[in-house]
């Protein structure tokens, strides 16, 4: 969830994760036509140091060090540092039985113990403490072998290692983290060279790294850049990837026969959120305000036409075999103003639209259609730390947020929903029904019987409306056509694997 919780903000980890793990097959050749990758980031990273706690830039992450299994072209799992894994505990733990041939930059032996103290000191952080909501605990069985048990049966483990269980060496961290963090050391396709004072990375090839040497001798991190600039530097070939093309400026991408744009559906929803006493006791007011809201508009108003009107709780990537179980409805003025009939709405009452200005756009639009069926708003713009400590707080009545990401579940997400929920179900609407329904869910173990309890769970919120399920967003990247073997699907994951990337012959 991308502010979610600052899941809690793990928003400012998920917004840019990219590459890592190759299964390049590589090239010694002495010289190729270009030599040097420049990717250009979307965030700003504080750290080289993944177990840190601190913001990241996750393309650099991903090319220093490797995680246990890495996504595939259409985000499958597949092995990395681990090169199986067999599932026991009736499904509810993965042992991997990890690489032998694997060394890390400064030479030395990658084994179970560098896995073992790396998720130790990561997730001891406040910043990670949402992945122990999937990850209950890791254990070493021998040098190389480990065992990783989920929180839940239904929990998302494998995504998350891949998506951010970053392997660092016990050697050298654990002396002296400061250090580290100016010399990092990893098993990754690339080796740290330099850090520059824009912030800029330059990375080298790591000659023996595992899955086959890389292709570029070199690779350049750029911090964010302006939106224009970063595409009139792709334009004259100064940088060869930016990883975030506003909808503007996608013509002049395509319009240009020597890039490549892509644009894929992501894993996130816009929503808004329901909160609070006077919400919670009115499902006709609720519903009124889920009916009034036109989706079209929003899209067009906050991404010039770039989503998708969402039809279920969540994103479809994340429904699957869920798509269309409950019939939500939509826009639909009339009705939404017959359900204000009904409601005990105060005409006198303003709500207040909690935002940070990542929607202020949507939260224009959305202030619009409620005024026109005669819901007065008015919208208190945020910092992302004020926003969640509001939200934590039960301080908020309706908020506007992106949920979603490559790890989340159709179970994942009516849990969001439950009144243990720390952030947003622990202030709405709720029967005793969903909570026991919740509580199976995550106990039940037989996939048919969960299915079961999550179509129920599925149907009530479609009743209980706590959320208003906006658009499923649209991803994008675009490069040089020099280039090639970078899959769509990174769009979307926020994961680059830079060290596969080839260069068009």
């Amino acid at each position: 969830m991308k502010k979610i919780i600052v899941f809690i903000l793990t928003a400012a980890m998920i917004i840019g994760m990219f590459t890592g793990c190759s299964n390049s097959t590589g090239s010694d050749q002495e010289s190729v036509v270009k030599d040097t990758i420049t990717f250009v980031s979307r965030i700003k990273g504080e750290t080289l140091d993944p177990t840190s706690g601190k913001s990241g830039d996750h393309t650099t992450f991903h090319s220093l060090y490797d995680t246990l299994v890495k996504f595939g072209a259409d985000a499958e799992i597949l092995p990395c540092l681990a090169e199986s894994w067999t599932e026991t505990d009736e499904g509810m733990s993965y042992i991997f039985n990890l690489r032998q041939d694997v060394k890390f930059h400064d030479g030395s032996d990658f084994t179970a113990d560098d896995v073992i103290y790396s998720f130790d000191t990561m997730l001891g952080k406040p910043n990670y403490a949402s992945f122990r909501t999937t990850i209950g605990s890791w254990e070493k069985i021998d040098d190389y072998k480990v065992k990783f048990t989920k929180t839940s049966p239904y929990s998302n483990l494998l995504s998350v290692l891949a998506y951010m269980g970053y392997i660092v060496s016990e050697e050298a961290h654990s002396p002296d983290p400061v250090t580290f963090d100016n010399n990092p050391v990893g098993t990754g396709a690339y080796k740290f060279v330099t850090k520059e004072a824009d912030g800029s990375i330059t990375l080298a090839v790591n000659d023996n790294y595992f899955g086959g040497k890389p292709e570029f001798a070199n690779l350049v991190i750029k911090q964010p850049l302006d939106a224009s600039t970063a595409v009139v530097a792709l334009e004259n070939n100064e940088v060869d990837v930016i990883s975030y093309v506003p909808p503007a400026q996608i013509p002049i991408i395509e319009s240009n026969d020597k890039l490549e744009m892509v644009e894929v559906n992501s894993w996130y929803v816009y929503e808004l959120m329901m909160m609070g006493d006077t919400l919670n006791k009115d499902v006709n007011l609720r519903k009124a305000i889920f009916h009034a809201i036109d989706r079209d508009k929003v899209i067009t108003f906050a991404s010039e036409g770039k989503g998708n009107v969402s039809t279920n709780i969540s994103s479809e990537r994340i429904m699957s075999d869920y798509l269309g179980t409950v019939d939500l409805g939509g826009y639909d003025v009339s009705l939404a103003k017959e359900y204000l009939d009904k409601s005990n709405y105060d005409s006198n009452k303003v709500f207040k639209i909690s935002i940070t200005s990542d929607e202020a756009a949507i939260a224009q639009a959305v202030q619009a259609d409620l005024k026109e069926i005669g819901i007065e708003t008015e919208i208190e713009q945020l910092d992302i730390n004020d926003w969640a400590t509001k939200i934590m707080g039960g301080e908020v009545e309706i908020t506007i947020t992106q949920d979603g990401g490559v790890t989340g579940t159709p179970e994942s997400v009516l849990n969001t929903f439950d009144k243990t929920h720390a952030y947003f179900g622990k202030y709405m609407a709720t029967t005793d029904e969903y909570s026991t329904l919740v509580q199976q869910m995550k106990a039940e173990k037989d996939d048919s019987v969960r299915k079961e309890i999550v179509k129920r769970g599925l149907e009530i919120q479609a009743e209980l409306t706590n959320s208003v399920p906006l658009y499923d967003t649209m991803v994008n990247f675009a490069y040089n056509k020099e280039i090639t073997n970078i899959t769509p699907v990174s769009a979307a994951t926020n994961v680059y694997y830079v060290g596969d990337f080839k260069l068009t012959k």
